[in-house]
């Protein structure tokens, strides 16, 4: 049960002690003691029409089950007396194929990026102070690099990183810069709503990501490197995450930096959508609790982590002249009608002082799953949010004018998977997902006259599988136990 990623009475904040205001209110959330069985997790080939890619995807597995193991206590305790449970070995994997319609590329290619990572983005700087912490953490990827002549530029380690990081790490990997990033991530993302509205200007294209979950150099080489693929001349590429930045993989403490960092110099360009494991009571399981005590020997600092990851927004729509759709981590509830009122939730205040019906709202945004099992709304098996059907999904876009509602959430092994007649969008960014489900990631690239792209991914071509490191975990089994 991952013992060894549990505080002990005496080292744990409280659940609320890590929120940026520590509530002792009573008011709680009642939910149904048991999940119905109604739970199936697999997108039939009815649901989602058959797509050819333009890339083989051979070695690709689709037995592998995943999802994401979110284990634990609530945020809050009284608020939900169930476990918020998602077993790697449950059915939360997603596997269909999808339709031929979008067009698909895969992303096989060794990316240059410049030898001055300052210039990922053409636009200055807000801030200017984390320009080195963000070059610093970058410098790696690039140093990876294969050369002209097919041979590593450096060798990988067993841990999904750069041999070469480790010179750079003793610059960023300190209480006093990681502190200095919370405060003034904490400071931006105030100033955002609850729900973004993020529209795509004449000339932009917006990267959407899903999951990333600590593989820092995937998201590195395939994901940010996105930046260095627009045509000459043309604007910077915005970047929409939709949660789930740490746990799992290696690098969460560098993952969640980065994004930090680059939220605070260009907030215009990088977007953050809350995930279920941006809190307190999941990540103290589920492997970023343990990398940061590692890291850092400092518990204070997840403890400073948790209270910003309250300040991430919750959603956001995406649009463009005659288009919209819904981006969130997880999906709806029956509470959830009208999108607009995510705007009026104070998110912040989620594990304490919202009342039940908020609570269940934003529960359903971080945790909820799509089904072709229900019609409407059933309680999810992972303990926390709902199992939504085709018809809930249709009546909420239709309600709100959306052309569809794209979460991330669930893995699949294609990266993307379409479900509910189109109308619910599945994206998964971490490829070879824990190192074991041989998994191919995605991102979504959408343009200011509504093209929509898939890439397709694998794991970084520098990068060896994911291990937990062997003084955390006795097994892979015990990795993977809920």
């Amino acid at each position: 049960m991952l013992n060894d990623e549990r505080l002990s009475a005496d080292e744990a904040p409280t659940a609320h002690s890590v929120g940026p205001s520590s509530s002792s209110n009573n008011s709680s959330t009642t939910t149904a003691a048991s999940a119905k069985d109604e739970n199936e997790e697999h997108i039939s080939s009815a649901a989602a029409p058959a797509v050819t890619t333009s890339a083989a995807t051979d070695g690709t597995s689709n037995e592998a089950d995943g999802g994401d193991d979110e284990g634990g206590d609530m945020d809050g305790g009284a608020q939900n007396p169930m476990y918020r449970v998602d077993s790697m070995f449950s059915p939360q994997i997603l596997d269909t194929t999808n339709d031929a319609s979008f067009p698909v590329v895969q992303d096989d290619v060794v990316h240059q990026p410049p030898a001055d990572m300052k210039t990922l983005f053409s636009a200055p700087p807000r801030k200017g102070a984390y320009m080195t912490l963000i070059q610093d953490l970058l410098r790696p990827v690039a140093a990876a690099a294969v050369k002209a002549d097919g041979t590593a530029a450096s060798s990988p380690t067993s841990h999904g990183g750069s041999a070469s990081s480790s010179s750079a790490a003793s610059n960023y990997l300190t209480r006093d810069i990681a502190m200095d990033v919370c405060r003034d991530v904490t400071a931006v993302l105030t100033d955002e709503p609850s729900l973004l509205d993020v529209k795509i200007q004449e000339g932009e294209t917006l990267v959407v990501v899903g999951d990333v979950h600590g593989q820092f150099h995937d998201m590195a080489h395939h994901v940010l490197n996105q930046q260095y693929e627009k045509p000459a001349g043309s604007k910077d590429r915005k970047f929409l995450f939709l949660g789930d930045y740490v746990d799992r993989g290696p690098q969460g403490v560098e993952t969640i930096l980065l994004l930090f960092a680059l939220k605070i110099e260009y907030p215009d360009q990088i977007y953050l959508i809350r995930g279920n494991h941006e809190e307190s009571q999941t990540s103290r399981i589920y492997g970023f609790l343990f990398e940061v005590r590692t890291k850092f020997n400092d518990l204070s600092v997840w403890a400073r982590f948790n209270e910003v990851f309250c300040y991430i927004p919750l959603a956001a729509i995406v649009s463009a002249p005659g288009h919209r759709f819904f981006a969130v981590h997880g999906g709806l509830s029956p509470g959830l009608t009208d999108v607009d009122s995510i705007r009026s939730i104070s998110r912040t205040d989620y594990g304490g002082m919202l009342d039940n019906t908020e609570s269940d709202i934003v529960d359903g945004l971080l945790w909820s799953d799509p089904s072709d099992a229900v019609v409407r709304f059933s309680r999810n098996e992972r303990g926390c949010g709902y199992l939504f059907g085709a018809a809930a999904a249709t009546e909420f876009c239709e309600q709100n004018n959306l052309d569809f509602i794209c979460r991330a959430h669930q893995m699949t092994m294609q990266g993307y998977t379409w479900a509910h007649n189109k109308k619910v969008l599945t994206v998964f960014s971490a490829p070879n997902y824990c190192g074991v489900s041989n998994n191919l990631a995605s991102i979504l690239l959408v343009t200011h006259e509504w093209e929509l792209n898939f890439v397709q991914f694998a794991m970084a071509p520098n990068r060896q599988p994911i291990a937990p490191p062997a003084s955390a975990f006795s097994s892979w089994s015990n990795y993977f136990q809920s």
